[in-house]
């Protein structure tokens, strides 16, 4: 490794960059600093440009708002359309370190490795039906959206995705989260409201779905108790 930096070294077993001394703690005057690694084997060399910041430490793993999700995706949902949302939250108040980028793993993907980028490839895309992983992506907006056609999938079975968020603090930190996408043939009623209520009866309203045609409608009641 071509460097100045006196405090940092490359491990080639353990392929990390790590500390070897005490960091300077006064870097003002050099935010930034450069280096270069050297690949080498019997043919080839490649040498890879870096830079290295001094930051402070990232303390907060970027967090989603839920552990689990449940999103209703109508086959006839074109590509780019929008399945469903999450929303991911980082408490770090520098900006480097709560700058989340989000991935779809496949869910039997173990632990990610902390220190390297999550790596967007058709190999590591989904859920654990190999053939069915191209059919989702999300955007760094948290949008869980169409890949590819839903119309091979079947319908009503639930399909598993694991979410990866990361941060690209120092050391890099993250969260999973499980999200449920079920096919289906009809979206729900929009703008469900009620029309008419009084002490006998309510009378309720709402708008087609805009997606399939339904067949019948189902009203579903629950009670709760407010503390």
């Amino acid at each position: 490794m071509d460097s100045d930096l006196d405090w940092l070294d490359f491990d080639p077993l353990r392929l990390v960059f790590e500390t070897i001394s005490e960091m300077p703690q006064n870097n003002n005057s050099r935010p930034a600093q450069f280096a270069v690694l050297h690949l080498l084997c019997p043919t080839k060399k490649h040498s890879l440009h870096f830079s290295v910041h001094i930051t402070r430490r990232n303390r907060h793993a970027p967090k989603f708002l839920e552990s689990d999700y449940k999103f209703y995706a109508p086959i006839d949902l074109s590509v780019g359309a929008e399945i469903g949302r999450v929303q991911v939250q980082d408490q770090d108040p520098i900006i480097y370190n709560s700058q989340v980028q989000l991935s779809i793993l496949l869910s039997s993907s173990s632990t990610p490795i902390l220190g390297s980028q999550p790596r967007r490839s058709a190999n590591n895309l989904i859920n654990s039906d190999e053939e069915q992983s191209l059919h989702w992506d999300i955007t760094k907006e948290g949008l869980i959206i169409v890949k590819r056609s839903l119309r091979q999938l079947r319908l009503y079975k639930p399909y598993q995705i694991r979410l990866l968020a990361i941060d690209f603090g120092s050391p890099q930190l993250f969260s999973l989260a499980n999200v449920s996408v079920i096919p289906v043939s009809v979206s729900a009623p929009q703008n469900v409201r009620v029309n008419i209520a009084n002490t006998h009866y309510q009378i309720f309203q709402w708008d087609l779905p805009t997606f399939g045609i339904p067949e019948r409608f189902r009203l579903i009641f629950e009670k709760k108790t407010f503390k």
